[in-house]
C-alpha cells in the first residue's frame, strides 16, 4: 500500500502511466480509419472491413469496448482526434485518472496485532470441525452408471441344457433335454466343424 502510495505521488498528468500509454499507442494507430460524421455527437468509423458506430455524448459504440473497459478504443479515437481541440484524455474514464488512484490508495492500514494478543469471544456454543468421509469398504466401482435415458439391458443367458432364456446351466433347475434332442444338437455341431 505505501509503495503505491509513494509510486502515486510521483505521477505528473492526468492518466495513471498505464492507460497514458494505452492512449499514445492508440493515438498512433489513427491512420487506417475514416470517419463519417452524422451530427456533433455521432459519426461512422470504417476500417477496411468493418463499420463502428461511435456516440460521443453516450460513450458507446458498437464494438462495447469502450462500455465495458473506460478506456477509448481505437474507433472512438478517431472520431475524437477528428474533431477540433479534442483531447483524448477528457473520453477516458474518471477511475483511470491519478486522482482517483491516490484516493483508492490514500487510506492508511495499520499493522495487526499478534494472533496471541487477539480478543477472544464467547459465541455461545461450539463449532464441531466436519466429519471425516472415509473411503466405503470394498473395491470401487469401475462400471459407468448408465443414465435413465440410456439402454439399460443386458445380455440374457441362455441355458445349454433346457435352451430356455433367463439362466445358466449351472442354475438350472428344469430337466435335461432328451437324447434325440442332445444327439440332433450335437450332429449339427458336428456339420458346423465339417466332419
Amino acid at each position: 500500500m505505501e509503495a503505491r502510495r509513494r509510486m502515486a505521488a510521483c505521477w505528473k498528468g492526468n492518466l495513471v502511466s498505464v492507460v497514458m500509454k494505452y492512449v499514445r499507442d492508440i493515438s498512433l494507430k489513427l491512420g487506417d480509419y475514416n470517419v463519417y460524421r452524422t451530427s456533433d455527437y455521432r459519426a461512422e468509423v470504417i476500417e477496411t472491413n468493418e463499420r463502428h458506430e461511435v456516440i460521443l455524448n453516450e460513450q458507446r459504440y458498437s464494438c462495447r469496448l469502450w462500455e465495458v473497459s473506460g478506456i477509448l478504443c481505437v474507433h472512438a479515437a478517431t472520431f475524437i482526434c477528428s474533431m477540433r481541440g479534442a483531447n483524448l484524455e477528457n473520453y477516458v474514464s474518471e477511475y483511470f485518472t491519478v486522482a482517483k488512484y491516490k484516493a483508492a490508495y490514500a487510506l492508511e492500514i495499520g499493522p495487526l496485532p499478534d494472533k496471541a494478543q487477539w480478543i477472544k469471544v464467547d459465541i455461545g456454543y461450539k463449532v464441531l470441525p466436519p466429519k471425516l468421509s472415509l473411503r466405503p469398504p470394498g473395491r470401487p466401482k469401475k462400471k459407468r452408471i448408465r443414465g435413465t435415458d440410456e439402454n439399460t439391458s443386458k445380455k440374457m443367458h441362455k441355458c445349454k441344457r433346457c435352451d430356455e432364456l433367463g439362466h445358466h446351466a449351472k442354475t438350472c433347475k428344469n430337466p435335461v433335454m432328451e437324447e434325440s434332442q442332445a444327439s440332433i444338437s450335437s450332429s449339427f455341431a458336428l456339420k458346423k466343424l465339417g466332419r
